[in-house]
């Protein structure tokens, strides 16, 4: 219990450092200068894809995650796709996933820590907000992610993405090359929009997202903030460094936003798909709840006007007056409409990546379609890597893409590239 005690109060000091660490910094490093404009899938000449190297790679995933969109396709895509060997979940008022996450094969795959109750969700400071808990989430899981084997861990929201457009094992090379000592590696965003029939599934349906992030209607135009990371778990006193970072530890004098140690990766090697309010119910219900929670404190929440956030809040607390009902609701999902419908005129199917520079947007063939009707087992047979640096066994050329290494780090089975 005295353990327990000193932790929380290690850490609620560390929250109280990061706040006022927060408040009147100047970047050391300005990000701009590195972060394009427009996230474009567009590869080089080639996509170099060499021999894996001698260092093995394996994936994990911590996430928090509260009601979220369609988590068991979410988790299909980043074990079956990305080959993710363990996922580290803090699951917020969802009591319900945990029968999904207890059924093979995520009860193997899944370390769940289940919570619920009255928090701070992020209005302010008075409490361990959400930002907060999420920080707590992942510097626990770093050392069990250690040990376990992993050697990138990759922080991401259940309604999110990581793309390889040339496959996992481009994406393995390109880490295999990255310098020791960095701590951060970081995929840019795009923005998903949906088809104007509406949707059950984004994951497997949204096949149009936003390049240019100035236009996001989340996060992303903001240089310090335009997507998500890898941690490297090999850099000594790792720690995330708020939602869209890694970093080095606490012990280093620079200051939050100095993304010195941080490589970007190309996205022609890997992006996040970000499918932001993607459903109108899930949209309604979070910026409903969000705008009777500001109400009550009283806050100042501060999105520019004319953002999808400010529009959002906006036309949500109108669904909260009786009187302005129906209308409030028409208006609201013209508004989600505005922001989240893919343009008219696309040529379908949509077969092939393909960017539109003067509209905005790339075309992408929805990721989580290819998912088969079944995981695989926990580590299959798909033969090794040959002189010429392809698989052996090549009969499925899209579900033979990558390499498994048989590997026990403590008690568990990773998977290694």
């Amino acid at each position: 219990m005295a353990e327990d005690e000193a932790r929380s109060a290690a850490i609620h000091q560390i929250l109280i450092d990061e706040k006022a660490r927060l408040e009147g910094l100047v970047l050391q490093q300005d990000l701009s200068r590195h972060v394009p404009q427009d996230v474009l899938i567009e590869p080089p000449s080639t996509v170099e894809v060499v021999h894996y190297g001698s260092n093995p790679v394996c994936f994990g995933l911590v996430c928090m995650t509260k009601s979220p969109h369609r988590l068991e396709t979410w988790l299909r895509f980043h074990a079956e796709i990305l080959h993710v060997m363990k996922f580290w979940l803090r699951v917020e008022d969802t009591p319900a996933l945990e029968e999904l996450l207890s059924k093979p094969p995520w009860a193997t795959l899944v370390t769940a820590i289940y919570s619920s109750g009255t928090r701070d969700f992020g209005l302010n400071f008075g409490g361990v907000n959400a930002t907060g808990r999420q920080y707590m989430h992942v510097t626990e899981t770093i050392p069990r992610a250690r040990a376990a084997g992993v050697t990138h861990l990759l922080h991401i929201d259940d309604d999110e993405l990581l793309y390889c457009p040339h496959g996992v094992k481009a994406l393995v090379c390109e880490l295999q090359r990255v310098a020791d000592g960095v701590a951060d590696v970081h995929a840019l965003a795009l923005e998903a929009l949906v088809p104007r029939g509406g949707c059950e599934d984004a994951f497997t349906e949204a096949r149009v997202f936003r390049h240019k992030r100035s236009a996001y209607g989340s996060y992303g135009s903001a240089a310090g903030s335009a997507g998500k990371s890898f941690g490297v778990i090999a850099v000594d006193n790792l720690t995330c460094d708020g939602p869209h970072h890694f970093r080095a530890g606490w012990q280093s004098l620079a200051p939050r936003g100095d993304f010195s140690s941080t490589y970007l990766l190309p996205p022609c090697i890997a992006v996040v798909l970000h499918y932001e309010s993607c459903d109108y119910i899930r949209w309604k219900t979070k910026f409903t709840e969000l705008a009777r929670r500001h109400a009550e404190v009283g806050g100042t929440l501060l999105f520019p006007p004319g953002s999808f956030y400010a529009e959002s809040l906006s036309v949500c607390s109108q669904l909260q007056q009786p009187i302005t009902e129906g209308a409030a609701e028409r208006e609201a999902a013209e508004l989600w409409g505005k922001w989240k419908h893919e343009p008219q005129g696309l040529p379908l199917p949509i077969t092939t990546t393909c960017v539109w520079h003067n509209e905005g947007i790339t075309l992408i063939p929805p990721p989580a379609a290819s998912l088969t009707a079944a995981l695989k087992g926990a580590c299959p047979d798909v033969g090794g890597i040959g002189e010429d640096g392809k698989h052996g066994d090549s009969s499925d050329a899209t579900d033979v893409q990558h390499l498994y290494v048989h590997s026990q780090a403590a008690s568990n089975t990773a998977r290694l590239y």
